[in-house]
């Protein structure tokens, strides 16, 4: 449950930052006095008036990486063997690592027995 959570916090976390978020900050003298994201940031002052005091400040995060999906490999793609374990063939002799031939052979099995048959095994006669 909790690896569950983890991964959808760290999702949401990377669509934020790709995404960009602004940051907007009012201070009035060296005291922080609104915050705002994604929007300016609310004035102490009134109306129009520009106090001389007040300063506004914005910080920008944004992540510029390109981020590729990764390479999938398919799952039935054939694997050779000595470009996987090279020196496996070199320290030994072909005829000691040999791959044999697996053959599975289906027998035929009879159907199932009839209903009545079943019931009956499983004292079973509720229909």
């Amino acid at each position: 449950m909790l690896r569950k959570f983890l991964h959808i916090v760290f999702a949401l976390f990377l669509v934020l930052v790709t995404m960009g978020v602004t940051i907007s900050m009012h201070y009035c003298g060296d005291k922080l006095v609104s915050t705002a994201v994604n929007s300016k940031a609310d004035s102490c002052c009134s109306g129009d008036d520009d106090c001389g005091c007040c300063h506004d400040e914005s910080i920008h995060i944004e992540v510029k990486d390109n981020y590729v999906a990764p390479v999938c490999i398919e799952a039935n793609a054939p694997i050779s063997i000595d470009v996987l374990f090279p020196v496996l063939f070199q320290l030994f002799d072909e005829e000691i690592i040999s791959v044999t031939k697996t053959t599975y052979v289906t027998y035929y099995l009879s159907p199932p027995p009839p209903l009545s048959t079943r019931l009956a095994i499983n004292q079973s006669f509720l229909c």
